[in-house]
């Protein structure tokens, strides 16, 4: 018999498991969220978990037990409050856990009106199925529907800055969505269009950030990346050197940076089959590279 998790559902058996409504298994990812949070916000206050459990009124004990997602959504919420978690944050969590719904379909339809004219460099593919592709990577690795939706944005402010703004994607989508945009992308706050800074500085820049980046931003940056490098080898295949020209970098420097992004994602702590299949991708390229 499982044990019981809610008036509704039990965790005791993968039957069980696979039996959860979508209301439930909802339920679960919320909980996930708020346990992976107040994991974030009481490392980064640098709190042990004995501090935490004395601004709650509670024990060393509860609080362990509370991490290990042992608690309900009330007492992760009371513990989210405790380490100074607005409320408004909480709800954005809360409602960030939600499966795909009204918002996505409305960030959809902005994602095309914002990257509908676009096409993939050098090829007639429309730009918006690379968004769709990161999209559905990410929601495939069990990221959120903020996650989803920062997927199809993820360009928004790097490709088209003079349709795109930091203010309007807030507006539409919420404050961590917004986050979550701003860190996959490699060009300055605020930037505006026109000359972007040296390919070499913003390549380095955004290796630097992978590696300090939050689960959230990692998975979304990792389905770019490998979404891309998946289309560099299968292009690579289909026209040889010939694909290098349509970079504005060399061969060797993407190649290099290939390289760098897989060792970037593991130091930043990227696991799962995204990570394990750039970097069987890359080392392709590589040997390619090599044998041209």
């Amino acid at each position: 018999m499982g044990r019981r998790l809610s008036r509704r559902w039990t965790d005791g058996s993968a039957e069980e498991s696979l039996r959860l409504s979508d209301e439930d298994a909802a339920l679960v990812e919320m909980r996930v969220r708020l346990v992976e949070k107040v994991r974030e916000r009481r490392r980064a206050k640098r709190l042990t978990q004995r501090e935490l459990a004395e601004r709650m009124g509670s024990t060393e004990a509860r609080v362990a037990k509370l991490e290990q997602a042992g608690a309900s959504i009330e007492t992760l919420m009371r513990a989210l409050l405790a380490l100074g978690v607005g409320r408004k944050e909480i709800a954005r969590l809360l409602d960030g856990a939600m499966p795909l719904g009204e918002r996505f379909t409305r960030a959809f339809k902005y994602c095309f009106q914002l990257h509908g004219a676009q096409t993939r460099k050098g090829k007639s593919t429309p730009y918006v199925a690379h968004l769709m592709a990161v999209g559905a990577l990410v929601v495939e690795d069990g990221g959120d529907q903020d996650e989803a939706i920062a997927a199809l944005l993820h360009d928004a402010l790097e490709d088209q800055p003079k349709k795109a703004s930091r203010k309007e994607i807030a507006r539409r989508f919420g404050e961590r969505v917004l986050e979550l945009v701003t860190a996959c992308s490699d060009t300055p706050r605020g930037y505006k269009g026109g000359t972007k800074p040296p390919w070499r500085r913003r390549k380095e820049g955004y290796l630097a950030h992978v590696r300090e980046s939050a689960s959230g931003a990692l998975r979304i940056a990792l389905a770019d990346k490998l979404h891309n490098a998946r289309e560099i080898l299968a292009d690579y295949r289909d026209v040889g050197e010939e694909l290098w020209s349509r970079f504005n970098a060399s061969k060797e420097k993407q190649l290099w940076f290939q390289r760098s992004l897989v060792e970037a994602f593991r130091e930043g702590g990227a696991s799962g089959f995204m990570i394990e299949e750039l970097e069987w991708v890359v080392s392709e390229l590589e040997r390619l590279a090599e044998r041209a």
